[in-house]
């Protein structure tokens, strides 16, 4: 029943503007990708020592009315319990998402801090399916780009992505690591065309409010230690 009804409430809402929602963990570049998706400098980016330069909701409206948010991330300690309340709260705005979980690899391995946030994300919102969100995997070596190439490995690194996650996805960009981007504030790169094309084909999912369920932000450390396990196992 429920299905059927988000099934009603898609087709009543095909025509809406949709809301592009990055969610990751500080310093993985996702105000970089949405100062780039939207041709101007909106999301402050940059470094911030010992803590997420993004704290609060950052939402920015194109003229076409489609909505870019990026979100603070759950990794940071000291501002864990406020980041948790703004993402749940970018869910809870409702309506048409494409949902985009931006991560980064640390000497070719998934990081289980940008494990746990996803987790954590979806648990909350149960209503996000299988391929029905998307990961980017950025900052990404050009000989890790290289692999991704090949069927077996980019196979066998989505199944590592996917792995203890409530929900699963083949929707998987892997973006090339810019040097000139390294430290730098603020900056308006080029993307590829197989990017922009990734993020505008990328599912859509409609995300009701009432579904939304508080995010288990004290729950962070405790699964970051399982996944650390479970990945060096």
């Amino acid at each position: 029943m429920v299905e059927r009804n988000l099934s009603d409430r898609f087709a009543s809402l095909k025509d809406k503007k949709i809301t592009n929602l990055f969610i990751g963990n500080p310093g993985v570049g996702k105000s970089t990708l949405l100062n780039s998706l939207t041709g101007k400098v909106i999301f402050h980016s940059g470094i911030s020592l010992g803590t997420g330069l993004t704290s609060t909701l950052q939402v920015y409206t194109d003229d076409a009315g489609d909505i870019y948010i990026d979100t603070p991330g759950l990794s940071d300690e000291e501002k864990r319990k406020e980041a948790a309340a703004e993402i749940e709260k970018a869910l809870k705005k409702g309506g048409v998402y494409r949902i985009f979980f931006v991560v980064t690899l640390e000497s070719g391995r998934i990081k289980p801090d940008d494990k746990a946030t996803m987790k954590l994300v979806l648990e909350a919102a149960a209503q996000i399916k299988n391929n029905s969100f998307s990961i980017i995997v950025n900052k990404v070596s050009p000989q890790i780009c290289q692999l991704m190439k090949d069927v077996q490995q980019f196979t066998t690194m989505r199944t590592k992505l996917n792995a203890n996650l409530p929900s699963q996805t083949d929707k998987i960009f892997y973006n090339a690591n810019d040097p000139g981007l390294v430290d730098a504030g603020d900056k308006l790169p080029s993307l590829s065309a197989e990017f922009s094309q990734f993020v505008r084909t990328a599912p859509k999912i409609v995300v009701a409010e009432d579904q939304v369920k508080p995010i288990q932000w004290d729950q962070f450390d405790r699964m970051q230690k399982d996944l650390t396990e479970a990945l060096e196992k």
